[in-house]
């Protein structure tokens, strides 16, 4: 904010403020909650020099009024409208616990059923409640997880550990997430329960027989797959993670992009279409293994990351060798035989450090007196076409482009 941080004062802060909420300039603006947050740690720094070297905290404190204005709490001066103080009541294990036996299981006081209850689904809502809960996770978040996405039943763990797909998670971020095993134990109860009985039911009265692409899972198998039986009877293999992880790139991608990430190559425009199309698929909803297969297949999708480049894949263009037989519309290239050529190839900055490290390795074999002179001229070679490679992409930051 143009000062030694020793030398703040409250206007930098009201600066810091205004840039990191509202500054078009700012690439990276937050809402008012996550600066609220920043600035609570700017305030515990500022105490801490404070203390120790007789910095005065530009942090200015201010006592707002809650409760009708029957009392006063502390606040931060420069804290945004949106983030502001609200009089929070935690509710610890025992109270949740009362809050879902009385108000989703109905029952009384004494834990016995009440006679007037009419619950709908009482062990779906706790064990909805109870994810929520215990993992902390977002309501969009918790409610977009899939059962064979949850964590493998462990009944010796108190907790157990799940990824949460990019795509679903705040931010494009993929993540990590911890959930007790009380709260897994109570979904996986609820699939074995009344979900059962209310397929069951369903299957009864036929209400699954109008259904005309329908996709049954017969098992799951190894490496997050599942065995799948379409209408005909015929089975096939499907893949959770080849999906998902396409997906979670993509969204990365996308990040990257937004952020300013520069691409080059002759596939640059392509791959730009591309990762910014792929947005729409963010919470997609597949009903059917025809849904499944076209999203699997669909042009906005074909993006594979290799080493120093990424495959923008068009198999009318592809230099490169198929993995699967032309006729397949799951074909995929072979980034190990990736042609320099190719004009499905884009280089995004990631690549072109990897490029960067090459370049370094080459140049060092290059000035090795000891080398064969055959060899020398094959890695000069390819050392110029490199570092070719990196100047064009650095050149070409300066080029507008949609």
């Amino acid at each position: 904010m143009g000062c030694c941080w020793s030398d703040a004062t409250a206007d930098q802060v009201g600066a810091f403020k205004f840039w990191r909420i509202n500054d078009e300039r700012n690439p990276c603006r937050v809402t008012g909650g996550t600066f609220r947050g920043g600035l609570v740690a700017i305030n515990a720094f500022y105490e801490w020099a404070e203390r120790r070297y007789g910095v005065m905290n530009p942090v200015e404190r201010v006592a707002v009024p809650v409760a009708g204005g029957r009392r006063q709490v502390d606040s931060y001066r420069a804290a945004p409208r949106v983030g502001r103080d609200r009089d929070v009541k935690w509710l610890d294990p025992g109270g949740f616990t009362r809050w879902r036996d009385v108000g989703l299981c109905g029952l009384d006081l004494s834990g016995r059923e009440l006679s007037w209850w009419r619950g709908r689904s009482p062990q779906r809502d706790c064990a909805f409640v109870g994810g929520l809960y215990g993992t902390g996770l977002r309501l969009t978040e918790w409610a977009s997880m899939l059962v064979l996405e949850l964590p493998f039943d462990a009944s010796d763990r108190a907790f157990v550990t799940g990824q949460l797909a990019a795509a679903c998670a705040k931010g494009g971020v993929r993540r990590k997430y911890w959930m007790p095993y009380p709260a897994l134990s109570a979904v996986l109860s609820y699939g074995e329960g009344e979900r059962a009985a209310a397929v069951r039911r369903a299957q009864a009265v036929g209400r699954y027989d109008g259904v005309a692409d329908r996709l049954v899972v017969r098992r799951q198998l190894g490496g997050r797959r599942i065995e799948v039986v379409d209408v005909l009877g015929r089975s096939s293999a499907v893949s959770l993670d080849a999906l998902l992880a396409r997906l979670d790139n993509l969204a990365e991608a996308h990040q990257r992009l937004t952020s300013g990430e520069h691409v080059s190559g002759p596939a640059a425009e392509l791959y730009r279409d591309r990762v910014h199309n792929a947005q729409r698929f963010t919470g997609h909803v597949l009903a059917t293994h025809r849904d499944a297969r076209k999203l699997y297949t669909n042009p906005d999708l074909q993006i594979f990351p290799g080493v120093g480049m990424t495959c923008v894949f068009d198999p009318q263009r592809a230099a490169c060798r198929f993995s699967r037989d032309d006729t397949d519309s799951r074909r995929t290239p072979d980034l190990s035989d990736c042609q320099p050529y190719c004009a499905n190839i884009a280089r995004t900055d990631g690549d072109i450090d990897v490029l960067r490290e090459h370049v370094q390795r080459l140049a060092q074999l290059v000035d090795d007196p000891l080398a064969p002179e055959p060899r020398t001229q094959r890695d000069r070679h390819e050392l110029r076409r490199l570092r070719t490679m990196v100047l064009d992409h650095d050149n070409g930051r300066t080029a507008p482009h949609d």
